[in-house]
């Protein structure tokens, strides 16, 4: 190992600027490439899967309420019968929801 190591230091390889130039570069490469990732990719990321997440929440509500409630009565305690409840299951199954909560934008 060490013999290679001195073979690659006494070659023409540091010795020729262009090829020093092209090391430098990347080397530089090497050490932004992840940072790059770390900063401007994967926040990305975060965002693009919060904000498509956020879209599926609401076409599961808008198809929800077109479903179970009738537009007249809205959301309350008593809209939602009791029978309903092995609906609500197998909608939570067929659109892989783990948790489903239903509330009302009115404070009753």
């Amino acid at each position: 190992m060490r013999n290679l190591l001195e073979g690659i230091i006494k070659s023409n390889i540091f010795k020729n600027g262009l090829l020093i130039n092209i090391f430098i570069v990347s080397i530089i490469l090497v050490a932004t490439l992840p940072l790059f990732n770390y900063l401007v990719i994967r926040p990305s990321f975060e965002k693009f899967l919060t904000e498509s997440t956020n879209d599926e929440a609401a076409k599961i509500a808008k198809h929800f309420v077109k479903m179970f409630l009738s537009q007249k009565t809205g959301l309350s305690k008593n809209a939602i019968e009791y029978h309903v409840s092995d609906d609500i299951e197998d909608m939570k199954s067929d659109f892989g929801l783990t948790k489903l909560k239903i509330f009302s934008s009115r404070s009753s």
